[in-house]
């Protein structure tokens, strides 16, 4: 996720509202940043780092019309090269992204026979060149840009400017987020309100599929995919800074949670190389050993599930701090899976070092590009979750589960443990995941009242069968670290083993149904109820209890990713309902460095 921002102007020189622009959007990236102008040429600064470190360069840009982004890297190291905005051959185009283009890599190659030069490692530089292209047949900047869009796979939010056509901005949107600020003898656009309210109050949102051409003094949007006008109507954001940066949300925590249905597609949208890459390494391992902490251990359980039951393989995943003593002392035949989205965990890049010195093979799945993981390791997968602000890890853990699902299909088609038609079976459903997490979403109003009925509860179990325990530890983990309310998970068979003890009258037992193993699962909540526990029910089916989360019918081994979902907003509203700020619990820290 990276923030882009552009301003074209009638009167005033555009570099200093950029670069204020480009501070409140850094949330959405700091890897790098970028600033391009047009004045009587293209000028461009670029560095790595914050955007603070772009400030004394500003003097020499000058210009009124100008394109900025900050770097959440995707594609690429972190370095100058890579950073945006990206320029043509010519140099007189440049182009700022948000997003993932999948087809890159066939774009790149068929640029390069039609003699294009391309100097960077990412996905964004071809954009540039495909406009480039359509520029040179005599046609103007916007149906170039339209053009060239028409050729892409994947999510963009595009913001393009070109030195011969010096007053004009055209930028464009699918799958990521863009609007048009309205000014006076100025107009705008960025990824984010909180870029622009400074600026005006007056707003068009594009839709996916749709690009706009503003100027000065006119904005026009038209459609992608047949150029043909379409009219918008403004909108008028009131917002304090704070809440535009939340995008409206009363925290991070919830905007992260809402965000899950995009960055879930994003993950799916690794490119082949590199997907190809994990799976031939996983593949051909004799052993493979899942290491995460937290939220990254109960997906690395996930991981160990799917390839244990899908893939036929001998795995297990490891909590990270004890990977030392329940690892075996040879691992020359094993790949380490080190699971860690800031790519910083002490303990997991401990866990990776010794993986290293038994003789392993190490291949890391991070959100973060240039972590210290990735230097680590002998193969990466990113997770292109883009910044979570929360401390509560909530779509970085669902992206986890995504692509470790894609992950597992993939290798247990490779190792032939699952036909050709079943794999595309499951990754056709795999990928329904981020609409149907969508539509999920809007129909999870009760869940704020289930929070107050249950309030006054000191103690929560979670329980589930199969790889629904994975979906029943995280949630219970995400009521204790944001509600600060005592929460177990355990294994539905488990409990009469020691916890039932603790069930009376009134207790609340939220019990998580993957969608197999119904007389297992109705089972274990009759036993729960005949000792006066309140149920909650997650299940795709009627399942008997005081309440059911409904959630939409997933394979069962695809069900963590979705059904996670009303367990993290449960325990959000939990949370708000105690007076609490669920994006600052007590006494945690997003990434935990030390040992």
């Amino acid at each position: 996720m990276c923030g882009i921002v552009g301003v074209v102007s009638a009167e005033r020189e555009v570099p200093s509202l950029l670069y204020r622009s480009l501070r409140k959007l850094e949330y959405r990236g700091y890897d790098s940043v970028g600033i391009a102008t047009i004045g009587s040429a293209v000028k461009v600064i670029k560095r790595v780092g914050g955007v603070n470190e772009i400030e004394n360069l500003m003097q020499g840009l000058g210009g009124k019309t100008g394109i900025g982004h900050t770097r959440w890297a995707t594609h690429g190291e972190v370095n100058e090269r890579n950073a945006h905005p990206h320029f043509d051959c010519t140099g007189k185009i440049a182009v700022v992204h948000n997003g993932i283009i999948e087809n890159f890599s066939e774009i790149r190659e068929f640029l390069s026979e039609r003699g294009h030069t391309l100097i960077s490692e990412t996905d964004t530089e071809v954009i540039a060149h495909l406009i480039e292209d359509e520029l040179s047949s005599g046609l103007n900047l916007l149906e170039s840009v339209r053009r060239a869009l028409l050729k892409l796979k994947g999510s963009y939010a595009i913001a393009v400017i070109y030195e011969e056509e010096p007053s004009k901005i055209v930028c464009a949107r699918k799958e990521s987020p863009l609007l048009i600020g309205i000014g006076n003898g100025e107009n705008y656009c960025s990824s984010d309100y909180v870029a622009l309210l400074p600026y005006t109050k007056e707003f068009i949102v594009l839709n996916d599929g749709e690009m706009a051409e503003i100027t000065p003094h006119s904005c026009k949007v038209f459609r992608i995919d047949t150029g043909e006008e379409v009219k918008k109507e403004k909108t008028i954001m009131d917002w304090k800074p704070e809440q535009a940066r939340r995008n409206g949300y009363e925290h991070f925590m919830l905007k992260e949670i809402m965000e899950q249905p995009m960055v879930i597609s994003n993950s799916l949208r690794i490119p082949r190389k590199e997907l190809k890459e994990a799976v031939d390494v996983i593949a051909s391992s004799e052993y493979i050993y899942v290491v995460g902490a937290g939220s990254s251990y109960h997906a690395s359980l996930g991981m160990e599930y799917l390839l244990t039951n899908l893939g036929g393989m001998r795995a297990k995943a490891i909590i990270s701090s004890e990977f030392e003593n329940y690892s075996p002392r040879g691992l020359e035949d094993s790949v380490v899976l080190c699971v860690t989205q800031s790519g910083e965990t002490a303990d997991t890049l401990k866990a990776a070092k010794i993986s290293k010195r038994r003789g392993a093979t190490v291949l890391a799945m991070t959100n973060l590009v240039g972590s210290s993981i990735t230097r680590i390791s002998d193969h990466t997968i990113y997770m292109r979750a883009g910044p979570e602000v929360g401390v509560a890890a909530t779509k970085t853990f669902t992206t986890q589960l995504a692509l470790m699902s894609l992950l597992s299909i993939e290798v247990s088609y490779n190792r032939g443990e699952i036909t050709n038609s079943e794999r595309t079976e499951l990754e056709v459903e795999l990928r329904s995941i981020p609409r149907k997490t969508s539509s999920l979403l809007k129909g999870l109003k009760d869940l704020r009242n289930l929070s107050r009925r249950l309030i006054d509860r000191k103690s929560f179990y979670f329980l589930g069968t199969s790889i629904g325990l994975v979906t029943a530890l995280e949630g219970a983990l995400k009521l204790k670290e944001i509600a600060y309310v005592h929460a177990e998970g355990y294994p539905m068979g488990e409990s009469k083993h020691g916890p039932i003890a603790l069930v009376e009258d009134g207790f609340p037992v939220i019990v998580v149904d993957h969608g197999d193993e119904k007389e297992r699962i109705e089972y274990g909540v009759m036993e729960m109820a005949s000792r006066g526990a309140e149920i909650v029910v997650v299940s795709p089916r009627e399942i008997k209890g005081e309440s059911l989360i409904k959630t939409p019918e997933v394979s069962p081994i695809l069900s963590p990713v979705i059904q996670v979902v009303p367990l993290q907003l449960f325990a959000y509203y939990s949370a708000v309902e105690r007076g609490l700020n669920p994006d600052r619990p007590r006494n945690l820290a997003k990434s935990v460095t030390v040992l």
